[in-house]
């Protein structure tokens, strides 16, 4: 026959201690977090922006002031840094660093300008915008600056671009950037290039000699480029008698 043991129950003034140290416990971090909150010492004093030449340092403390953090135990660096990138296209990344009791550290990378994507034609765009390497306007430009020497990207279609939108989906970015810097590589130095992109082509305007590469954009760029590093060196001996060279058909190249 199996004995029956009675559970004994703890003592009262154990359980009542246990309760003592848990609220002691939390009364003691709850006074810390309010120090920490409220107390002058720290208090939000400094704000340490890197300097570079498209952001303006001041106008990013301007934007951190506007918060009223307070303390900077209530800075969220991941709000923060959502939010200034939201207001600063041409942020590439950043870091924030709460350095306590009292400064907060912002170090920004700037995106660097890898072509000009403009809305229109030729003598006639609407707007022109700076573009880093991954297709992101982050920058306004005036329409009738002078655009030799860079690589220009014309957008024919009818859009409402904003700083910080993407061009052109990261595909076709990429295959862009990579066919103008093979060209500059393999074949001329060639300037003043202006990109024209469509649904499938990119048609490329070499505009000194002047003549246009007309590019698929589902084939491969690789296998494109290669086919035009043949044509020039087997069949073209003079590109000025040239007036277009088309590498969307596969395997054939046609030009005239």
């Amino acid at each position: 026959m199996k004995k029956r043991y009675k559970k004994k129950n703890k003592p009262v003034f154990l359980k009542r201690n246990i309760l003592f140290i848990s609220i002691s416990w939390f009364l003691f971090f709850l006074s810390i977090f309010l120090i920490m909150t409220f107390h002058p010492f720290y208090q939000l004093d400094e704000i340490i922006v890197s300097e570079g030449s498209l952001i303006d340092s001041s106008s990013v403390r301007g934007e951190v002031i506007k918060k009223e953090y307070g303390s900077l135990v209530n800075v969220s660096t991941y709000d923060l840094k959502r939010n200034l990138k939201d207001q600063f296209p041409g942020m590439e990344s950043l870091h924030v660093k709460k350095n306590f009791p009292r400064d907060l550290i912002i170090g920004i990378e700037e995106r660097e300008k890898k072509a000009l994507w403009c809305l229109g034609r030729e003598d006639d765009y609407s707007d022109c915008f700076e573009i880093d390497s991954k297709g992101i306007l982050f920058q306004n430009v005036d329409p009738n600056d002078d655009f030799e020497e860079v690589l220009l990207i014309e957008y024919h279609h009818p859009v409402n671009a904003n700083l910080g939108d993407r061009a052109l989906p990261q595909k076709k970015t990429d295959f862009i950037f990579f066919v103008e810097e093979k060209l500059k590589e393999d074949l001329e130095k060639y300037s003043n290039m202006a990109i024209i992109p469509h649904s499938r082509s990119l048609f490329m305007e070499i505009k000194d000699p002047q003549f246009r590469i007309k590019f698929d954009f589902e084939d491969s760029p690789e296998d494109q480029i290669e086919r035009l590093t043949i044509l020039m060196e087997e069949k073209i001996d003079n590109l000025e008698n040239i007036s277009y060279i088309d590498l969307r058909y596969g395997n054939q190249v046609f030009y005239k």
